[in-house]
């Protein structure tokens, strides 16, 4: 069995002002409970339509227990738990959420299962093992969750188990007392657990809720006792039955009702139980503070209640008729949701928006108010009288003539029919004229299509006229003052005296004292069809064909609102305001609604078939009480009271894939950069929008994407940092806040600064080591090719010894075979010294030119003797050189002497002279300058010279040039051949 219990009677109590406005408003009408109803069966995914229990958690989700699993709905899809998720028996009668809100199912075998919703799967209760051993005597009719998270458990005559958190077991038997029938026996958080006592057997539990704090309490926390004398039973022939069926509820603080064999009683503040009706209530569901809801069983159905009086004089509303209803619960939200044995789950919304009965499916052209009732237009021919309180209109006027509109004078509280042709509509304050032989009453005038009524002028515009007239008595005498005017008149709206704004198709004009004046100023957006003008404050309301709704203010002050700012459509037939200033605006796609709130913003709410309109289509407007009726293409609407925005909804991530494995959800998530395919699951629980809820999310800057699916996918992601934004947008197109989760697909190892960092590090290393290898490399060859050019140079020098010695030895057998040996002794004793000197210059690389000029003077000496005194020789050195400080390369200078010995002295006899001059021409070069005046050459005999050079300097040729590979300070040399005689220059870098 099921009742209402603390818990849910608190949860209802929080909805009571949300759901005070379900109901009363409608008290007036025929159509007084308007719900919009959803059923739920098999069809639309539930294991089964036999459906026991319904809970509403802290999240949202609502939760069904079935005879074919335990069922999770979150608006798309049901979700069904059984075997696979730990739940070893799916037969799912009770469900019940303890305080942390952890979801208990009882089921049919005596299991208790809870839920753990971070595993999402259930487990058996750990002492189940108590239960089994009085399971196999009686079953189990309900149980109870108490705050400490003890669990109390009925056991159809065995008594009250209770099991507390630590596992302790008391068994609790009802008080047995000699002709008392009904024994509270246990006061449990959530209400009082009793027991029906019999003397013929064992008692009958059941379970009982109310509030907490009892009135009447007797030992253990008794209630009621029914026994004889005590309290009287009205209607109960004999007081002493026995084995009764027993269900109760509490009503009030003060008033319970008792179900005893299906005939219901309530228990008033006097302890009398009085008799009320025969029913099979299975459970009540308090709406508000004077209204029930009831399930009743036996195809019984839902019934409403509308307060305690009619609950007890059994008058009530049905809401859905011929189902075994066994529970019910008001949603967060304010919805009715109501579980049955055979037609499923049903939920139930007070419509916002209901349509009069006998105007569905017909078209309503034009509505007006008149006094205390309405007029509207049927079918574009039909003229009909709505009576407040009254199921059915009143028939005024049926006929084939089209009539295009109707307008209201309420200061003379007639009405003016726009037809052919036009009527005056005579009338008393309180009522519309009687019309008989099926004529309408009231003065004829012209066929007009519109009427415009202002405080001192009637106008009536036609196709292509203007008629204007004084009073409505005008009309009788057809009094007027007539314009014909090529466009037609749409709209229009008083500016000052004489002075009004139209609205034609060709755009916005001004009619003044009788003329038509095109405005000078007039905005480009306002040059199109206008179909409406309403003044509003300072401004102007101008309805557009094609720029939506603009407001002016016939000077600078210009705003526009499009489809881009939140309306229906960009084509607005009609502009109405109410007496709060209120805004509605009639198109071919719905009702839009603005106002400005306390922020003094602009706010946009729209009115679709999607929020109950019997058709997009509205053609007309009109405010009767705190009651909006809609002229639609579908029939007459009513939009009753003051509707408030919808709440701005909640969204939240529940799953998020990377790769297709499921992650755990947490902010700022690091991934790894092959783990780039994110797939993240996001929901809004929103049980009126019926899956179809709007959806945007965005990854970083990137633009919005529109969906109504329930998940995004990205694939092959970047490496980067991501903010995932996600959005959904409620009833009255209000974007909730996003729900953000922002992860990091990391760089591969290769990409990153660490990586980077010890590639240069390895680079650098690599590229030290291989100069250093390079270096050493080059050094080494250097070395090799110095050593090998050392050898060279000592090979060329090696060569210039025996050249030398062959040209002294042939001066010395020279000198023996003239005999003369004073000479050939001194001149043997000089080549004895310069082949030392020359011995000791050949195994060095450089040596100082001290010691090079003093072998150039044994060289000149000697060549003296050899050739008899023919030349002299003279040795210049600059005061800037200091011969023992400059190294030169040994023997440098004397094959260039020995050239001008052999070539410039040859032919002379006496007179020669070689001067050899030693100068500095900058800090690191000195100069040898080698002058002889030998005799002048041709150019020829020069050119042969200088093809057959002599050995020796051939030889220093080659010693200059391997000097010049082997360091970088290179020697240059530049004979310089005329008629006074030879100069050869050597500059040596030093």
């Amino acid at each position: 069995m099921y009742r209402l219990t603390i818990s849910s009677f608190f949860s209802i109590i929080r909805n009571l002002l949300l759901f005070y406005g379900l109901f009363v408003p409608f008290s007036g009408f025929a159509q007084a409970l308007n719900f919009k109803q959803t059923n739920y069966t098999i069809a639309d995914g539930l294991p089964s339509n036999e459906c026991h229990d319904i809970v509403q958690d802290s999240l949202g989700y609502i939760w069904i227990a079935t005879d074919r699993g335990l069922v999770k709905f979150n608006g798309y899809e049901f979700k069904t738990y059984g075997f696979s998720d730990g739940l070893e028996d799916i037969s799912c009668l009770n469900i019940k959420i303890d305080r942390h809100q952890n979801i208990w199912i009882l089921t049919l075998s005596g299991r208790l299962f809870r839920y753990d919703k971070a595993k999402d799967s259930l487990s058996i209760y750990k002492y189940q093992d108590h239960l089994n051993k009085l399971f196999h005597l009686i079953k189990i009719h309900d149980f109870d969750l108490s705050d400490n998270g003890g669990i109390s458990f009925v056991f159809l005559g065995i008594g009250i188990l209770t099991i507390s958190v630590d596992g302790d077991v008391i068994l609790k038997r009802g008080n047995i007392i000699e002709d008392i029938e009904i024994v509270c026996t246990k006061v449990t958080d959530n209400g009082l657990l009793i027991s029906v006592n019999s003397n013929n057997g064992p008692p009958d539990y059941t379970y009982r809720n109310g509030i907490k704090k009892i009135k009447y309490v007797e030992y253990y926390a008794c209630d009621y006792q029914i026994q004889h004398g005590d309290i009287t039973i009205e209607g109960i022939r004999d007081p002493s039955i026995n084995n009764l069926n027993f269900e109760a509820f509490r009503i009030n603080p003060f008033v319970d009702l008792i179900s005893i064999y299906g005939v219901d009683y309530h228990v008033n503040e006097d302890t009398v139980i009085v008799r009320m009706h025969q029913s099979e209530i299975e459970n009540i569901t308090v709406a508000n503070d004077t209204s029930y809801i009831t399930t009743e069983v036996n195809q019984k159905g839902v019934n409403f209640y509308k307060n305690y009086d009619s609950l007890l004089e059994d008058k009530h509303s049905i809401l859905i008729p011929n189902v075994s209803a066994t529970h019910s619960i008001i949603d967060v939200d304010g919805g009715i949701w109501v579980t049955t044995l055979n037609q499923g789950l049903f939920k139930l919304d007070q419509k916002q928006i209901i349509t009069v009965d006998e105007t569905k499916g017909n078209k309503v052209t034009s509505i007006e108010r008149f006094q205390n009732n309405l007029c509207y237009v049927k079918e574009n021919n039909a003229l009909y009288k709505y009576i407040l309180n009254e199921e059915d209109s009143l028939l005024l006027y049926d006929s084939s003539n089209r009539i295009q509109s109707l307008t209201c004078d309420h200061h003379s509280k007639e009405m003016i029919v726009c037809k052919y042709p036009s009527v005056r509509l005579n009338t008393s304050y309180n009522s519309l004229p009687i019309f008989c032989h099926n004529e309408l009453g009231g003065i004829s005038v012209s066929n007009s299509n519109n009427a415009f009524v202002f405080s001192d002028k009637y106008f009536l515009s036609g196709a292509n006229y203007l008629m204007i007239y004084d009073d409505l008595d005008s009309l009788e005498k057809n009094n007027r003052f007539e314009i014909r005017f090529k466009k037609r008149i749409l709209g229009a709206a008083l500016v000052s005296d004489n002075n009004y704004l139209l609205g034609t198709e060709n755009g916005l004009i001004q009619f003044k004292d009788g003329e038509f004046i095109r405005l000078s100023n007039r905005p480009y957006i306002l040059r199109s069809r206008i179909n409406d003008i309403k003044k509003y404050g300072d401004d102007y309301l101008i309805a557009t064909q094609g720029n939506g709704l603009v407001l002016w203010d016939m000077k600078s002050k210009l705003k526009q609102l499009t489809k881009s700012n939140g309306l229906l459509s960009d084509n607005i037939d009609q502009v109405f305001i109410d007496r709060n200033e209120d805004i509605y605006l009639s198109t071919k796609s719905g009702l839009g609604k603005l106002w400005f709130d306390a922020s003094d913003s602009l706010v946009i709410r729209n009115y679709t078939t999607f929020h109950g309109l019997p058709s997009n289509e509205v053609n007309d407007i009109a405010r009767l009480e705190d009651s909006l009726y809609i002229a639609t293409g579908g029939g007459l609407a009513i939009l009753a009271g003051e509707q408030a925005l919808a709440a701005r909804q909640t969204i939240r991530i529940e799953k998020v894939e990377i790769n297709g494995r499921a992650k755990q959800i947490e902010d700022e998530g690091v991934y790894s950069h092959l783990e780039n395919s994110v797939f993240i699951e996001y929901k809004t629980l929103d049980y009126d929008m019926l899956g179809k809820i709007p959806y945007r999310y965005k990854l970083n800057d990137r633009p919005w994407t529109s969906t109504q699916s329930t998940f995004a996918n990205f694939s092959s992601l970047s490496p980067g940092q991501y903010v995932f934004n996600v959005q959904s947008k409620n009833f009255d197109d209000i974007w909730s806040e996003s729900a953000i989760i922002s992860f990091t697909i990391s760089l591969p190892w290769w990409r990153t600064w660490r990586f980077y960092g010890l590639g240069f590090c390895v680079v650098l290393l690599l590229g030290f080591m291989g100069y250093k290898r390079r270096t050493e490399y080059l050094k080494n060859r250097i070395k090799v090719e110095r050593e090998i050019r050392e050898l060279e140079r000592a090979a060329l020098q090696a060569q210039m010894n025996p050249h030398f010695i062959f040209n002294c030895l042939n001066s010395i057998q020279r000198y023996l075979m003239d005999a003369d040996k004073e000479n050939a002794m001194e001149y043997l004793a000089k080549f004895a010294t310069l082949i030392r000197q020359s011995l000791n210059a050949s195994s060095e690389n450089k040596i100082s030119l001290d010691q090079e000029i003093m072998m150039l003077q044994n060289y000149l000496d000697m060549e003296k003797l050899r050739f008899k005194d023919k030349f002299e020789y003279q040795i210049f050195i600059d005061g800037a050189v200091t011969p023992e400080e400059i190294s030169i390369p040994p023997l440098l200078v004397q094959p260039y002497v020995e050239n001008s010995i052999i070539h410039g002295m040859n032919g002379m006899d006496i007179g020669g002279l070689i001067t050899i001059r030693f100068t500095r021409v900058s800090y690191h070069q000195i100069q040898v300058k080698i002058t002889d005046n030998g005799q002048p050459v041709s150019q020829p005999s020069r050119a042969k010279d200088l093809d057959h050079k002599s050995l020796g300097m051939s030889i220093t040729s080659k010693r200059l040039a391997h000097n010049n590979k082997l360091r970088d300070d290179s020697i240059l040399i530049e004979p310089n051949y005329s008629q006074e005689g030879t100069e050869v220059v050597i500059t040596i870098s030093i």
